[in-house]
């Protein structure tokens, strides 16, 4: 098995932000990693960009397929099934890397070895498109990762997530239809089988702006009209149901 670090970039228009999120990769502290990128069908001038800073990095590899546009879960899965590591990282295509996440959230692995499926994530520092902060500690101090939120209500963000092999080896087979998304699935795998540990410090810029295929309520008030608008509600808690049953159908008897 490779003993390094796998992460794992799936990129679409993505041309304002890319070259700078791949910089801060790069500046880690950590250097034994290779980043594995999947571009999910982009018009803009994406794929020139990656292929170039490839060029230049021997550890940007350039993951290339016929499968057209598979969307952001589907895509993180097919790269996570395709890639052999010790360590699984995500990244999105747009926000900044601090140094020394890598590092550590990797000694979270090392301070808390076992053979069980495990997953670590971070604070994150919410900022605008100009990486004006919004919000310095996005979650609070000590996070809590148990089943009976998670299953409910996602608490992983996944561009701060890492999971280790045992993790990709029990949800290699499942299917991305199932999932709300794949964060969110790795995490109730992770509670269920094995742990999910911590970091609470920030250790990711995250970016908010119009583009943004997931974000985040960086406000009060944002989190009050997320709240107040009861269809939005309805709609998620029925998908947490469903996501809840998939889970159980797939992984009960274990």
């Amino acid at each position: 098995m490779n003993q390094g670090i796998a992460i794992l970039m799936t990129a679409y228009n993505g041309e304002k932000y890319i070259a700078e999120q791949i910089k801060s990769i790069q500046k880690q502290t950590y250097l034994n990693w290779k980043l594995y990128i999947r571009d999910d069908g982009s018009s803009d001038k994406t794929p020139l960009i990656i292929d170039e800073m490839a060029k230049l990095d021997p550890r940007i590899i350039i993951i290339s397929d016929n499968l057209g546009n598979l969307g952001v879960k589907a895509g993180y899965m097919l790269l996570l099934n395709n890639v052999v590591a010790k360590y699984y990282f995500f990244s999105d295509q747009d926000d900044i890397w601090l140094p020394e996440k890598l590092d550590r959230t990797l000694k979270e692995f090392e301070n808390n070895k076992n053979s069980l499926p495990v997953l670590v994530h971070t604070n994150l520092t919410t900022v605008d498109e100009s990486l004006n902060v919004l919000n310095k500690r996005f979650y609070p101090n000590s996070q809590i990762d148990n089943l009976n939120i998670i299953l409910s209500s996602n608490s992983v963000t996944s561009c701060t997530v890492a999971i280790n092999e045992a993790l990709k080896q029990k949800v290699s087979n499942d299917v991305v239809g199932n999932m709300v998304m794949h964060d969110w699935w790795l995490a109730l795998c992770a509670v269920t089988f094995g742990r999910i540990y911590y970091v609470n410090d920030p250790m990711i810029l995250y970016r908010q702006h119009s583009n943004n295929q997931v974000g985040t309520d960086t406000t009060l008030i944002a989190k009050f009209h997320r709240i107040l608008d009861s269809n939005s509600e309805i709609d998620r808690l029925e998908s947490s149901f469903s996501q809840a049953e998939a889970l159980l159908k797939k992984h009960g008897s274990r």
